[in-house]
């Protein structure tokens, strides 16, 4: 995951806790803190260099600059697989490493492969 990715996560997850289950002040921040931390445990951070968001921004295939940033920190990584919900903003060939799936195609994946 990359930097970026995490601060959005951290973002979203923080919604979800205010609006969907009503959690305000230190409590909210208490069980904020305790998942991110939870997370980070379990995953590695991508990074980047000048280099590689060189690429990023300079890549032509790309309609956006952030999904070609976070391809580039992905391939910097040596991953396998790039998660994201826009799929179609990833303009790759099949085969190609990392491979971009969905969350929905990892999950199918990984629960036919068992």
């Amino acid at each position: 995951m990359t930097e970026g990715s995490f601060y959005t996560m951290i973002f979203l997850v923080d919604k979800y806790l205010r609006k969907e289950r009503g959690l305000q002040g230190e409590v909210r921040m208490q069980i904020l803190r305790e998942l991110m931390s939870d997370i980070l445990r379990v995953i590695r951070i991508a990074g980047h260099n000048k280099s590689s968001l060189l690429r990023g921004i300079s890549d032509i295939e790309y309609k956006d600059i952030e999904d070609s940033c976070q391809y580039q920190a992905a391939q910097r990584a040596g991953c396998e697989l790039l998660l994201t919900f826009n799929d179609v903003d990833y303009p790759l060939a099949e085969g190609v490493v990392p491979c971009v799936m969905t969350p929905q195609e990892f999950l199918d994946s990984y629960s036919n492969s068992k």
